[in-house]
């Protein structure tokens, strides 16, 4: 967010002396953070919280139920999310592809969803919707409507309040807590690095201090 920050100031300013408004740009001097000088501080959820978590939901949230899942497993972005449909998925296969305009990276990628994933998503209706319907609208049911991430946060924060979490502990913490765990089993680091789409292995192995 610095770097992102940052960057639209060079530009603004640049365009400012440009004009004459400056004499010099006030971004001069101050470098980006280098991600590999950046360790990010990830927030990992312990298996028996999780597990709870997963139990309330299943009881009283079983639609966001499965938005955790897609986290937890496949480490979807919430905004992906938003924007992904019913004919994204293979439910043969048990994969996701994430087409490029949808997702961060610009790219178009499949990631492997679990077949206990599949299967709820079968139970609470998901794939019975039409394949041009986002499977997460309105109450986030499968629906015509895309809805913004924030309905995620605000679903994670009556979870949250009805079970006690801290409050360090977010919607996000699920990727970063399925990974974790994912590195724990052995998994190549290679394979992690696909599931969770990162740039790099360089980005994955921040998460090999925790697990």
């Amino acid at each position: 967010t610095r770097n992102n920050y940052l960057g639209f100031l060079r530009v603004f300013s640049g365009f400012l002396v440009e004009k004459g408004y400056l004499k010099t740009r006030p971004t001069e001097g101050i470098a980006p953070i280098s991600k590999r000088l950046y360790n990010k501080e990830r927030t990992v959820i312990p298996t028996d919280v999780i597990k709870k978590i997963s139990e309330y939901c299943r009881e009283r949230e079983p639609d966001f139920l499965f938005a955790c899942y897609l986290l937890y497993y496949s480490f979807i972005r919430p905004v992906e999310m938003t924007r992904l449909r019913v004919r994204h998925f293979n439910l043969k296969q048990c994969t996701l592809t994430i087409p490029g305009e949808l997702s961060k990276n610009k790219k178009t990628q499949t990631v492997t969803i679990p077949k206990k994933v599949i299967q709820y998503g079968i139970e609470i209706g998901v794939f019975s919707a039409p394949m041009d319907d986002f499977i997460f609208s309105y109450r986030l049911k499968p629906g015509s409507v895309e809805i913004d991430p924030k309905h995620f946060r605000d679903h994670w924060e009556n979870v949250r309040r009805a079970l006690k979490l801290k409050k360090e502990w977010k919607f996000y913490s699920l990727k970063d807590t399925g990974i974790t765990e994912m590195l724990k089993r052995k998994m190549a680091a290679i394979d992690v690095r696909d599931q969770a789409r990162h740039s790099s292995l360089a980005i994955t192995e921040i998460y090999t201090d925790h697990s």
